[in-house]
């Protein structure tokens, strides 16, 4: 795969100090071809992050996410609106992009991980709302409910809700489905509650 990009305007027409290993990777990821940009993802999360998002993995969350999950809220939280967050980064004091994007990292899984704690004591009220939608006859709850679970925008925590909630699909089951692991699917289904919490509380707007 031919993946070089002419990176001199990147680098000197934004008056950026950006390395011209980082301009690739970041025009790589910003490319119109899905098989480059799709390259350039893989490589910023697999190799150029993969020692920042593990050591999160262990010291923050203790080894109960898996790195995978880890990879799909990072690169959520970055491709919003064609990965502008990276337009953030200047090469600032000849700073990689990998260290910068540290600092985000960590910013980011530490607001999530305390918004976990917070919403922790949420969760059992709003599974019952959820689960609820399975038995009432009111159409228009689980038309509601159905709603919020196409705006979540970890597709996975989606799934997830929907084949153990909906479908009645025990932990065992999901793992199997997804081939996983049955801790895994746990921390995910806590995970995706507390993505559709905060999604459903604003689901007047739905």
């Amino acid at each position: 795969m031919n993946t070089r990009f002419n990176t001199s305007t990147f680098l000197f027409g934004n008056k950026r100090q950006i390395n011209h290993i980082d301009a690739e990777i970041i025009l790589g990821i910003k490319s119109s071809d899905p098989a480059i940009s799709e390259f350039y993802v893989k490589r910023l999360f697999y190799i150029e992050l993969k020692a920042l998002l593990t050591t999160i993995q262990y010291s923050l969350y203790k080894g109960t996410i898996e790195y995978d999950e880890l990879v799909n809220e990072l690169y959520i939280h970055l491709s919003r609106n064609n990965w502008d967050a990276l337009d953030s980064y200047r090469g600032d004091n000849k700073a990689r992009l990998s260290t910068w994007l540290s600092r985000v990292a960590w910013r980011f899984f530490m607001n999530s991980y305390r918004k976990s704690a917070r919403m922790t004591s949420d969760e059992g009220s709003t599974l019952d709302c959820v689960k609820s939608a399975e038995i009432l006859s009111d159409v228009d709850i689980r038309m509601d409910i159905e709603k919020v679970m196409k705006m979540m925008p970890n597709r996975r925590y989606a799934e997830v809700l929907k084949l153990n909630l909906y479908y009645g699909y025990s932990a065992e089951d999901i793992a199997v489905i997804l081939d996983t692991t049955v801790s895994n699917v746990y921390n995910i289904k806590h995970r995706a509650v507390m993505q559709f919490i905060s999604i459903y509380g604003q689901r007047d707007d739905v």
